[in-house]
């Protein structure tokens, strides 16, 4: 729910990003959003996340 509040003009960070699941659903509301994670495996799962979306907005 708090997503709604999120403007377009916004950039968010999402640290500890997993596989990306809540990265793609705030890169719905925010102009930019950063995924952040330490473990390698996790980020290339939520850029294939952010691919299968087609969210262009999705670091």
């Amino acid at each position: 729910r708090a997503l709604h509040f999120l403007l377009p003009a916004v950039d968010a960070i999402d640290l500890g990003c997993g596989d990306g699941t809540i990265t793609v659903e705030v890169s719905r509301f925010a102009r930019r959003v950063v995924g952040v994670d330490a473990n390698p495996r996790a980020v290339s799962a939520a850029r294939k996340r952010a691919e299968r979306e087609h969210r262009d907005n999705v670091t």
